[in-house]
C-alpha cells in the first residue's frame, strides 16, 4: 500500500532577516479510498520528524531552505506500507 499525504505549507516571517524563520508544515496521512488516516506514521524533513496523531494529522516545524526557492523533501514511513516521498 501507498501512503497518501495531504500538506499545508504555512511560512512565518521573523523580524530579523539574518535569522530565517522555522516553517510549519502541516498534514494529514492517509492510505487507501475512501481515505482512512494513518496512525504513527513517522513524518520527516531533514534532521526533524514526529509521528501521526490517531487521526493521521502532523504538524512539522523545520528550518527554511536555502536558497528561499529551494524545495524541502518530507518522507512519510509507516510499518506495512512504501514509503511516500
Amino acid at each position: 500500500m501507498v501512503l497518501g499525504v495531504i500538506l499545508a505549507l504555512v511560512l512565518s516571517q521573523s523580524a530579523r532577516p539574518q535569522t530565517p524563520a522555522p516553517m510549519t508544515i502541516t498534514g494529514r496521512v492517509t492510505s487507501g479510498t475512501p481515505a482512512r488516516p494513518i496512525a504513527n506514521a513517522v513524518v520527516g524533513a531533514g534532521a526533524t520528524s514526529t509521528l501521526t496523531d490517531a487521526d493521521g494529522r502532523f504538524t512539522l516545524d523545520v528550518a527554511p531552505p536555502v536558497p528561499p526557492a529551494a524545495t524541502v523533501r518530507i518522507v512519510v514511513t509507516c510499518p506495512g506500507f512504501l514509503d511516500a516521498v
